[in-house]
Order: C-alpha cells, then structure tokens, then sequence
C-alpha cells in the first residue's frame, strides 16, 4: 500500500504532521501517570508466557505488548507509544479507505474529525485488545475492498492475514468479517469471488493462521468462550429471571447508546458545522479553531453522567 503519493501530496503532508503530533502528545503524555493501566500488565503478562490463548481473549495482543515491551528495554511505559503506534496506522488505513468514496481534501478532513473522538485519544493510552483493532479492522477494510473489486490475488491473501490477526487479538472481529461474507452474498461482484481460485487460497491462509490456537481452544475445553457467555449474561439463560434479562439485554444497550451519542458529539459537531461551507472555509475554520479542545468538556460529562464508553463496540 502506498500511503501517500505525488497526487495527494499537500494532503499526505498535513496528515503527516497532524498524525506525528497526535503520536508524540498522546505517547509521552501517560508518562506522568503513576503506573500502568491493568489491562496493560495483563497483556505483558499473557505475552510473556506465549501462549496460544488465555481465558479471556486470544493472543495476540498479549505477543505485540510482551515483545515491544522487550524491545525498549522492558520499560513498561512502552505500552503507551505501541497503542499510538496502533493508532496512527489505524487512521492511516482510514485516510486510504476514504478516498475510495471522497476527494484527498475531504478524505483528510474525516480523518481528522475521527480523531476527536476518544477512543482515538484518551481512552487510546490504554492498551489492550481494542486498541489493536483500532489497526487491524480498517487495514482489514482496505484490502477486503480492493480484492473485493480488484480481485488480485495479493489482496486476498493480505485480507486473510488481517483478518486471522483481528481473529487472534479478538473474537469480536468475527461480526466484521459476517459483514464482509454478506456484502459478498449480496453484491454480485461479491458473488463472482466464490467461483475464483483467489478467494480460496484466502480461505486457507486464514484457516492455517489461525489452526494454533484453534488447537489450544479444543486442549483447554474453549474456556475463551465461557468467559464471553459469562460476560454477556448468557451463561445459565435458562435460569435467568425476566427482570434481569430485560435489564441485561434491553435496557444496558439502551443506556450504552445514548452514551456512545455523547461521546461522537465533538466529531457530529465539527461535521455539521462545515457540512455547507466550502472546504477550504472548513479546513482553515478547524486548523485555527478550538475544536482540539472538545473532547475534555465531553469526557467531563461523560464522568458527571456516569457513562461508560470502555467497549470497542461502539466503534
């Protein structure tokens, strides 16, 4: 993939230095907290026994934190520079998925407004699998795309490796990867890949990616999965009572929405406010505005109104 090139080259330069400040603030910036967040020391600590799963997530999350971790001479702090790491390239794969649909200038210009939102930046210093996925879902996104209209071999094969990643940092990828297998069903370029010897060479770099811990779920009766169903609430349904369900089920994804709603509002804002202006009007508006300021007042309603915003299912 090239990132940036001659075509779009004053765009590439302000995502350039946009992405190199957002790296450097939000790296250096958790250094002045006490210690490490605990899904931090929990990802070291999976990492460093290398093991094929845990009973909780898969491991992939836990291998990237142990190494780096290892690399910059086992500080612990590096796990604050890996997230940014995810991070800016997550948004990098955003900036090329949007000029599939947009010109270079407003292709940056959403770039920019996804980045307000915090889980692209406070909630962002705490590594853990979600953080990962900031990466590998929209790096999955591309190269679905382009082997879903270009069909190269090269593509399927870069959609499979991204896709058993997403697997292995979190099962929740599975949901991305049922809404690929249904636009394919749907669309009939997508069904024209089922009869293509690429698609199936994809399928069988993803099984082999992920056959390892495959094994390790049947040799540790998939207690991963129990750990979901607990979570959930779904263990033991039958003998949940009505009260409980409805409370578990309908009303806690009510209340997640709405926070959720809350926590975009610096983004739906900066939106709408340029939505009928000229893009050059808008791109000077924002790079001389306040607008870097939002996301402080959003996080203090969201701690005055008790919202919790942890989950990478809002995304």
């Amino acid at each position: 993939m090239r990132i940036f090139d001659y075509k779009d080259s004053q765009e590439s330069r302000i995502l350039f230095v946009f992405l190199l400040c957002h790296f450097v603030v939000w790296s250096f910036l958790p250094f002045m907290r006490g210690v490490i967040p605990l899904d931090c020391v929990e990802a070291l600590s999976w990492g460093k026994n290398f093991v094929f799963g845990t009973d909780k997530h898969p491991p992939l999350s836990g291998w990237l934190a142990y190494y780096f971790y290892v690399l910059c001479f086992k500080l612990p702090e590096s796990v604050y520079i890996l997230s940014q790491i995810f991070v800016v390239l997550g948004l990098v794969y955003i900036y090329k998925i949007a000029q599939f649909f947009l010109s270079y200038k407003y292709a940056l210009f959403a770039t920019i407004i996804l980045d307000t939102i915090i889980y692209y930046n406070f909630t962002s210093i705490e590594y853990n699998v979600n953080v990962v996925l900031l990466f590998l879902c929209p790096a999955f996104t591309y190269y679905f795309y382009k082997a879903f209209f270009g069909g190269l071999l090269r593509y399927w094969i870069l959609t499979a490796i991204f896709a058993a990643l997403g697997v292995l940092d979190k099962y929740y990828m599975f949901l991305i990867l049922a809404c690929a297998f249904l636009a394919m069903c749907m669309l009939p370029t997508g069904r024209k890949a089922f009869g293509k010897k690429e698609f199936y060479i994809g399928v069988v770099v993803f099984i082999v990616l992920l056959t390892p811990h495959i094994l390790w779920m049947f040799d540790n009766d998939f207690m991963a999965i129990s750990y979901i169903l607990n979570r959930g609430g779904l263990q033991g349904i039958s003998s949940v009572n009505t009260d409980g369900f409805l409370v578990k089920h309908i009303g806690y994804p009510i209340y997640f929405f709405l926070s959720q709603f809350i926590l975009v509002i610096p983004a739906l804002y900066i939106f709408f406010i340029t939505r009928y202006k000229s893009l050059a009007s808008a791109e000077q508006n924002f790079l001389h505005s306040k607008y870097h300021l939002i996301p402080p007042p959003t996080m203090i309603l969201r701690y005055i109104l008790h919202l919790k915003s942890k989950s990478i299912f809002s995304l």
